[in-house]
């Protein structure tokens, strides 16, 4: 499922995928799928959005290489 997220003034559109083996949460900056944040399956998605406004200027670095 994808989210639009608006950062530092820019508007990014995340992918958010459930994992089964995911146990963190991480970040992916895919070329062909675009930014993902990989949760584990029994995560809230709110503590996943948190997350990613956390980590907003890597998410803006790497959104636009």
């Amino acid at each position: 499922m994808k989210r639009t997220f608006i950062l530092n003034g820019q508007k990014v559109e995340i992918g958010i995928i459930r994992s089964q083996r995911a146990r963190n949460i991480r970040l992916v900056a895919d070329f062909e799928k675009g930014m993902l944040a990989v949760i584990p399956r029994k995560m809230d998605e709110s503590i996943a959005e948190s997350f990613i406004k956390h980590k907003a200027k890597w998410v803006i670095k790497h959104f636009h290489k």
